[in-house]
Formats: C-alpha cells, structure tokens, sequence
C-alpha cells in the first residue's frame, strides 16, 4: 500500500514539475491595442496530449464576441481550430520554434509568437489577415 502511494505521489510531483516548465500554459489576457480589430481577448492555453488547447475568448471592435480553440499537435505539425460548439472549421501548421516560441499558419491566418524570459509577456505577430502586433500578459 505504501508503495502504490509513493509511486502515486512520484506521478503527481512529475506532472506538476513539467506543467509548471511549460510557459505556454495559463491565462493570457491582450493589453489595449486599437489596431488589433479586438477591443478584448483572452487566451486560455491547457495541456493537452498531444500538445496544447488555445481557447480563446474575444470581443471585436463592434461588440461581436466570439469563441474558438486551437489545438496543436506538436508530433505532427498539426493545428485544429474549432468553433464553440467543437466543430472543426479549418487545419494548418503549427511548429514550435523554440521552448517559447512557435509559428502558426492557417488558409486565414499566419502569425509568429513567443513568450518573454520572464515567462509574463506573450507577443503575436501578425502577417494574415492583417499586419499586427498583440500583446497578452499572463494573469
């Protein structure tokens, strides 16, 4: 019994020490920015199998709020974004570029992020639909 405890233990140990090197995961909340064509957008980034679940929380400039996901496979270069209602509405190429940093490029959409050192700052570059920068702090 004192054995299946320890090595129950050892697992969790394990599985908080990698979700806490991860600095993807967590939630990712964009500072004001005026050219993004968002007035709001949160990211919420999980773990998942096969790499990560981005869900994204956003409110156009219009009022108009939406809700999407991406889920990335890290093996296979894969992206999935699904609508709110987990229907699949499109796939594209994810890569990671670095233990923060990865690419993401879509039929709509092609942008390049990365964390900052200090694991509190995101940064997308934008290049499609449009030209933009979008700043997110972790919360």
């Amino acid at each position: 019994m004192k054995r299946v405890f320890w090595m129950t233990m050892v697992l969790v140990m394990l599985f908080v020490g990698v979700a806490l090197a991860d600095p993807f995961l967590g939630v990712w909340k964009m500072e004001t920015n005026d050219k993004s064509g968002f007035k709001a957008q949160v990211i919420t980034v999980t773990a998942t199998d096969t790499g990560h679940k981005w869900a994204y929380d956003i409110t156009l400039t219009n009022g108009t709020k939406m809700q999407l996901a991406l889920l990335t496979n890290i093996k296979t270069g894969e992206v999935t974004m699904q609508g709110a209602d987990g229907k699949t509405l499109g796939t594209g190429h994810f890569k990671k570029t670095g233990d923060a940093a990865w690419e993401v490029e879509t039929p709509n959409h092609k942008s390049k992020g990365s964390i900052g050192a200090d694991g509190k700052k995101m940064t997308i570059n934008q290049t499609v639909p449009s030209v933009v920068t979008i700043v997110f702090d972790k919360q």
